[in-house]
C-alpha cells in the first residue's frame, strides 16, 4: 500500500520532458501540496508509535527519497511554506520518545531543504513563520548533542552557515549581505544588530490565521484520512511463496454473532486488521461475542501436519472412483457452508438440543457427500491428531473434486477455524435459483464478492443434477402471460416439462445441471446460457447486463479463462472464516 502511495505523489509531482508542459492550477497546486503535507505528517506519527512500542521506527527513512524529491522543486516551495512545511520539518528534526535524534541521512535532508528553501528573514511574515515553527529549538538540541559529533561536522561541511544560524533558538541571523562568515566550531548562533531595512508585509483583508487555520485543518483531515482504515472489499491478493500477508485478520469489536456473518450489516462499525498491523474498515455489522477471523497461509501445516493435502486428496480421489456425483455434492457443500457464516464447517454440523441446524434446512435438504468429509477427517486424524479444522479439510476436498473432474487446481490457504452455531433459519440467506440479476449481485456483493466472482462461480452449475423444484417456476404457470419463461428455449422447455410432469411427485424427479458434461468441469455451462438452456433463472439472467453477458461469452469461448477466473474466484470466497475452535469429530462441536 505503501509503495502505491509513494508512486501516486511521484507521478503527481513528476515534471514532464516534453517542451509543451501543462501547468496546474493554484487550486490544483494547493490540494496536491496539501496531501503530500499529510502524508509526511503520518510518517512521523507511525514513527513516534513504533519506537514507544519498541520497534524501529523506519518509515520516515522510507519516505526519504520522496521527502527530497518534492521538496526539493522550486515551483512548489511557495506554496509548502504556504501550507506551514516548516512545521512539519521541525516535526522530522524531533528527538523520537526515547530521546534518539532522528537517522543521520533524515538529518541531512532536512537541513539541505531548509537551505534551499527560498526564506526571506528580512520580511516580517516569513521571520515570525520560522519563529512559531519552533525550528531553531530543534537546531539548538542538534548543536548541544554530544553523541554526533561526527554528523555535526558533516553538516558544518554540507550547509551553509548562514542559513543554518536562521534555526537559533532566538530566531535572529545574520543578513546574507553582510557578507560575514561564521566560524564552523561555533555550536550556537550569537545575536548581533539586524539591518535596518525591514519589509513591512501588507495588511490583508483577509485574516492570515484563519488561512492558516483552514490549511492545517485540511492537512489534518487529510491525514486523518491516510490513517483511518479504507473501506474495501475483501479480495484475493498476489500470494507469496509461503502466504505471508495473503489474507487479513479481521476482527469483529462489537455486538453479537451476525445471523448472516456477511450479509445483512446495521449501524456499528467492525474494523479488519490485517497481519502487518494495518487497519480497514469491511463492513458494518452489530455482532458479539467477539469473534476472530482467522489469518490463511499456504504452509499453515507446513510444520504441525505437512501431509494434509495429500491424505485429503487421497480420500476423495478414492470416493470419485466409486461415485462420480461426489465433485458436485462436495463443491455444492463448500459453497453453502461459506455463504453463511463464512467457512467454518457449519454445514457439516449435526442437528441436536432442540436446535435445527443448517444441513436440515430446505435449501440444503440435496446435500450429500458428508461421509466424505467425515472420512478425510479421520484419515487426517490418523496422522495428525486434533491439528487441523473440518473447515479447512472441506476447502481442499472441495479443490481436489474440481481438479479430479477435469477443473483447475489452486493453492488452498489454510488455517481456518471449526464453527460453534448451526441454524436452518440462516440458510434463507444462500442465493436462490430464481433471482435475478439485481438479487444475485447483492447477495455476493455482501460476501466481497464481484461480478466477475458471481458469473465465475456460478460456472459451478456445469455439475452436477437439479430437481425440478428448483425450475418449476420457469416451465409452468411463469406469469399471467405465458405458461413459460419466454428467455427458454421451447424445444428445452418442453423436454422438461416432460421430465417434470405436474403429478410427478418422484422425489429424484430432474435433470442434469449439463446434460452433454455433467461429470466434467468443463465450459459447457456458458454454452448452454448463450443457447436458452441454462436450467436456472438466475443462470439465464447472466445475459440481462452487458457486463455479465461479456463474461458469459468469454468463458463459453475460451475454458481456460473460465478455469483461471474460477480458481481466483475460489480463493476470495473461501478466503472468511469466523469459526473457533478445531473440531475432533465434524459432524459435533468440542
Amino acid at each position: 500500500v505503501e509503495g502505491k502511495e509513494d508512486i501516486e505523489i511521484e507521478d503527481i509531482f513528476k515534471m514532464s520532458k516534453k517542451k509543451k508542459k501543462i501547468e496546474k492550477s493554484s487550486t490544483e497546486t494547493a490540494l496536491l501540496v496539501g496531501s503530500v503535507m499529510a502524508e509526511l505528517d503520518v510518517v512521523v506519527k507511525e514513527d513516534v508509535e513504533l519506537t514507544r512500542q519498541g520497534k524501529p521506527a523506519i518509515n520516515k527513512l522510507k519516505k526519504l527519497s520522496l521527502f527530497d524529491d518534492i521538496l526539493s522543486k522550486k515551483q512548489l516551495q511557495p506554496e509548502f511554506l504556504d501550507h506551514g512545511v516548516l512545521t512539519l520539518l521541525k516535526n522530522w528534526l524531533e528527538p523520537l520518545p526515547d530521546g534518539s535524534l532522528p537517522n543521520r541521512n533524515i538529518r541531512e535532508a532536512v537541513l539541505k531543504i531548509l537551505n534551499d528553501f527560498p526564506i526571506d528573514l528580512e520580511q516580517q511574515c516569513q521571520k515570525e513563520q520560522l519563529k512559531k515553527s519552533g525550528l531553531g529549538k530543534s537546531r539548538a538540541l542538534f548543536d548541544k548533542s554530544t553523541r554526533f559529533e561526527d554528523l555535526k561536522n558533516l553538516e558544518d561541511e554540507r550547509v551553509s552557515r548562514p542559513s543554518v544560524k536562521c534555526l537559533s533558538a532566538n530566531i535572529i541571523c545574520r543578513s546574507a549581505k553582510s557578507g560575514q562568515s561564521s566560524s564552523s566550531s561555533s555550536s550556537s548562533s550569537r545575536p548581533e544588530a539586524m539591518s535596518m531595512d525591514f519589509v513591512v508585509c501588507p495588511h490583508s483583508k483577509v485574516d492570515p490565521d484563519e488561512v492558516v487555520r483552514a490549511r492545517a485543518k485540511r492537512v489534518q483531515r487529510l491525514a486523518k484520512r491516510l490513517v483511518a482504515p479504507k473501506r474495501k472489499q475483501l479480495q484475493a491478493t498476489k500470494r507469496s511463496v509461503d502466504g505471508r500477508g495473503m489474507f487479513c485478520n479481521v476482527e469483529i469489536l462489537q455486538g453479537q454473532l451476525c445471523t448472516n456473518f456477511l450479509g445483512n450489516w446495521s449501524a456499528d462499525e467492525s474494523a479488519a486488521r490485517c497481519s502487518g498491523g494495518r487497519f480497514r474498515i469491511i463492513a458494518k455489522a452489530v455482532c458479539s461475542p467477539r469473534m476472530i477471523i482467522n489469518a490463511l497461509s499456504l504452509n499453515h501445516y507446513g510444520k504441525t501436519c505437512p501431509s494434509v493435502d495429500d491424505v485429503v486428496a487421497k480420500v476423495v480421489k478414492d470416493a470419485i472412483s466409486k461415485d462420480k456425483t461426489i465433485p458436485a455434492a462436495i463443491l455444492r457443500l463448500h459453497f453453502h457452508d461459506c455463504f453463511i457464516r463464512g467457512c467454518d464447517g457449519s454445514v457439516l454440523l449435526e442437528s441436536g438440543g432442540g436446535n435445527s441446524a443448517e444441513k436440515d434446512a430446505p435449501p440444503n435438504a440435496s446435500l450429500h457427500a458428508f461421509y466424505v468429509i467425515e472420512g478425510a477427517k479421520k484419515a487426517v486424524e490418523n496422522v495428525c491428531p486434533g491439528v487441523v479444522s473440518c473447515a479447512d479439510i472441506l476447502a481442499l476436498a472441495a479443490r481436489d473434486a474440481i481438479m479430479q473432474s477435469g477443473g483447475p487446481y489452486w493453492n488452498v490457504p489454510k488455517g481456518r477455524k471449526d464453527g460453534r452455531t448451526s441454524k436452518a433459519s440462516e440458510t434463507t440467506q444462500l442465493p436462490s435459483p430464481t433471482f435475478n440479476i439485481s438479487q444475485l449481485q447483492k447477495n455476493f456483493s455482501q460476501r466481497g464478492l464481484s461480478m466477475d466472482d458471481l458469473v465465475a462461480l456460478l460456472g459451478g452449475h456445469t455439475l452436477g443434477f437439479s430437481h425440478c423444484s428448483s425450475f418449476q417456476n420457469r416451465i409452468q404457470n411463469f406469469n399471467s402471460t405465458h405458461e413459460v419463461d419466454p428467455s427458454m428455449r421451447p424445444s428445452f422447455a418442453a423436454r422438461l416439462k416432460s421430465l417434470c410432469l405436474s403429478k410427478n411427485k418422484a422425489k429424484n424427479a430432474g435433470t442434469s445441471m449439463d446434460p452433454f458434461s455433467s461429470t466434467t468441469f468443463d465450459n459447457t455451462y456458458y454454452k448452454l446460457i448463450l443457447q436458452k438452456k441454462a436450467l436456472f433463472s438466475s443462470d439465464q439472467s447472466l445475459l440481462t447486463t452487458p457486463k455479465t453477458k461479456k463474461l458469459v461469452e468469454k468463458f463459453a469461448s475460451s475454458k481456460k479463462a473460465f478455469h483461471t477466473a474460477f480458481a481466483n474466484s475460489m480463493i476470495k470466497m473461501s478466503n472468511i472464516n469466523g469459526g473457533q475452535e478445531i473440531r475432533k469429530d465434524c459432524r459435533f462441536i468440542n
